[in-house]
């Protein structure tokens, strides 16, 4: 049950004494709601009553929840402990011109305080009873008190630009969670051995330094802190178990980080300083994530990871000590040009996913990775340098590979595995007039579903063993720019449900309408010549795929049929 009182820009002052039907009602309510008025302070104007009336019949005396919301003439508030007796929430936003709430000291039962875009320029002095105190959006916010908060567990603090210090909480022993976004404060709370969660965020002010014992931390997240250089208290926190440091300034990691051995989650973002990584924890960090360090030059131990990615580090140029642990199931190695060696994979025979992309200097793939029994997929883009893929064959758990752009690649496996269900291949070496062997020696005939060819420019044909692979149902042609047909054999492909063709200059003419029978979906991508033969109605080649449900030209769907899945 709850009352509420709103959009009343002209009620200044509230007083019910003189309506017994509403006196009666509020004695039992436990919830009150002032909403868009113009009410000058609180509590709420309160009927002449002796000591013992108030007691037997003060209506805010059974009040628990009181929220003030949007009230720009509230400036503000006093004594509310004697009429808001059981009062243990109070929710106070929107109210720019309240400077001071001197009165919430008295509740003794509150147990929750939220201030929200308000004038307030400090705490009140007493909060024993308060467990959980965020405040947000108050800009003039300095609080050079904290007063007594033995019973704060949860401690949030955003966009209060002008808390510079915590220096004087002195009484927060109890608190669980603290996070501060966008402050001005140059420290933190000195008392934190029970805090569990730490988040700090935009406070370009904070520097470092002493942060007390964090022996109970098990979460650490620091972000958008420019001039942090360094948090080595970090020794402290016995428990951690995931760090997160994200476009700080620190130029080196704590030493500590080695003998944390409850530490899983390890992430690095954005740090332009940051040159060297300590050794990692062993035995028990089981996910890295390094991105946009670019002078960070190496990565030292971590067998123990089961997840590992790297990206946006050019100056990385190995990985001597990582030796893919056996428990490592995914590895992404991401913008790494310097990179020029590669993981010993031979013992991550958990690997499931690898993917190495824009690694420039990288001529070679591990041999170890034939031994990868377990791994999934394989994606490797833009490594322009790489001259050859090793043995694939023995791969059987491998049902996803997909090799772009790498122009100096001339060779690779003679065989891939059975189960193979995703291929991609894209421009190998120029100087070769067709795409290499391993197609002609496919021996997953039967179970590739999406085949992706993207060709080059004196490549004239696409390979015909192609019209064996009977489950193909998606095929993408890809920059054949000197193929000027599609094969008649493409009716071959039975279970073929989905065509696309992109960016093929010269390609004029589609194949028979009997051998684009089974298509659902034909979709045309920057095919300058053909998209003009394909004009509805009066395209010379239209006649030939007038039958398919689904046609899309450029991004534009010129047929489509509901019902009909796009996917192939």
């Amino acid at each position: 049950m709850s009352l509420q009182i709103g959009n009343c820009p002209d009620l200044v002052s509230i007083s019910i004494s003189a309506h017994q039907n509403v006196w009666d009602f509020c004695k039992s309510c436990p919830s009150l709601q002032i909403l868009w008025c113009g009410v000058e302070g609180l509590p709420p104007v309160l009927p002449p009553l002796t000591f013992i009336e108030k007691l037997i019949q003060q209506p805010w005396r059974c009040i628990e929840e009181l929220i003030v919301s949007n009230c720009p003439n509230l400036i503000s508030i006093t004594d509310l402990g004697e009429e808001l007796h059981f009062l243990s929430l109070l929710k106070i936003e929107n109210c720019p011109n309240l400077a001071s709430i001197p009165g919430v000291a008295s509740l003794q039962r509150i147990r929750r305080l939220l201030v929200s875009s308000c004038g307030v320029e400090n705490l009140p002095k007493q909060l024993e009873s308060c467990e959980e105190l965020i405040i947000s959006n108050c800009p003039n916010l300095r609080s050079d008190y904290w007063g007594e908060l033995h019973s704060l567990t949860r401690l949030e603090i955003e966009n209060c630009p002008n808390l510079t210090s915590f220096a004087s909480m002195q009484g927060a022993a109890s608190l669980r969670r603290l996070v501060v976004s966008s402050c001005g404060v140059e420290d933190l709370p000195k008392r934190l051995e029970l805090c569990e969660e730490l988040i700090i965020s935009n406070c370009r002010n904070l520097r470092g330094g002493y942060w007390g014992d964090l022996r109970s931390l098990t979460k650490l997240e620091i972000e958008k802190c420019p001039n942090l250089k360094s948090f080595a208290t970090i020794h402290g926190a016995a428990s951690l178990r995931r760090l997160v440091v994200s476009s700080c300034g620190v130029k080196s990691l704590p030493d500590a980080l080695r003998s944390r051995t409850s530490l899983k989650e390890l992430e690095i973002l954005d740090c332009p300083k940051l040159m060297v990584m300590p050794d990692l924890p062993g035995h028990s960090l089981t996910r890295l994530h390094v991105m946009n360090c670019p002078d960070l030059v190496s990565i030292q131990g971590a067998a123990s990871l089961h997840r590992l990615q790297i990206w946006g580090c050019p100056n990385l140029m190995s990985f001597p000590e990582l030796r893919g642990g056996p428990y490592l199931e995914e590895l992404e190695i991401r913008l790494c040009p310097g990179l020029n060696f590669f993981l010993r994979l031979k013992a991550a025979r958990s690997l499931k996913r690898l993917v190495v992309s824009f690694c420039e200097s990288l001529v070679a793939l591990s041999k170890g990775l034939q031994y990868c029994r377990n791994l999934e997929e394989l994606t490797i883009w833009n490594c322009y340098n790489l001259k050859s893929i090793p043995d694939l064959r023995g791969l059987l758990s491998l049902t996803e590979l997909s090799i772009k752009n790498c122009r100096q690649l001339r060779c690779m496996s003679e065989s891939l595995p059975d189960g193979l269900k995703t291929l991609v291949i894209s421009p190998f070496c120029e100087e070769l007039q067709s795409f290499p062997t391993f197609i002609s020696y496919a021996r997953f005939q039967h179970s590739l579903e999406r085949l992706e060819l993207c060709g080059w420019a004196i490549l004239n044909s696409l390979p015909e063993e192609i019209q064996r692979f009977t489950a193909i149902r998606f095929l993408c042609i890809n920059k054949c720019d000197g193929i000027l047909a599609l094969p008649e054999w493409l009716g071959n492909l039975f279970s073929l449900r989905s065509l696309t063709v992109d960016n093929c200059e010269k390609l004029e003419y589609f194949p028979t309408a009997e051998a684009m029978g089974s298509l659902t979906k034909l979709e045309i991508r920057d095919c300058p010549a053909l998209q003009e033969r394909c004009a509805e109605y009066t395209g010379t080649e239209w006649f030939k795929i007038a039958h398919i449900p689904i046609i899309q030209i450029d991004g534009e769907y010129i047929r489509w049929r509901e019902g009909i899945r796009e996917d192939g």
